[in-house]
């Protein structure tokens, strides 16, 4: 008896065992796209918060208010580099562009956006 019901249990066994649900497992998922993201920087002060891209010879910067990250609209923002000097465009509240990045060279910044 002991035998039969070992007997029964292995040959219901596969019964329980079959795949769930609708999940298609024949095909890796496909990874995420890779973006691409230039040198950039932030910097930021009790009252606003500034975080800078480069792209080729195109900056972007992002401004907005420390506390509540507000962007910050009408601002006037000049970039500097030894000798050369810019003022960036705001292409909408926050956001701000400016073009030929100087002197080609890479500058490291402390945590106060003062060069080393």
């Amino acid at each position: 008896m002991k035998h039969l019901l070992l007997l029964t249990l292995a040959a219901l066994l596969p019964l329980f065992s079959w795949a769930h649900g609708d999940e298609d497992h024949s095909a890796p998922a496909a990874l995420p796209p890779t973006v691409s993201v230039g040198p950039r920087f932030a910097t930021d002060t009790d009252q606003f918060e500034l975080v800078g891209v480069l792209d080729g010879q195109v900056l972007t910067l992002y401004l907005d208010q420390f506390g509540s990250n507000e962007p910050v609209a009408k601002a006037q923002i000049e970039i500097e580099r030894g000798t050369w000097k810019a003022l960036a465009t705001e292409v909408s509240p926050g956001l701000f562009s400016g073009t030929g990045a100087g002197p080609a060279r890479q500058t490291r910044l402390d945590g106060n956006g003062s060069g080393r």
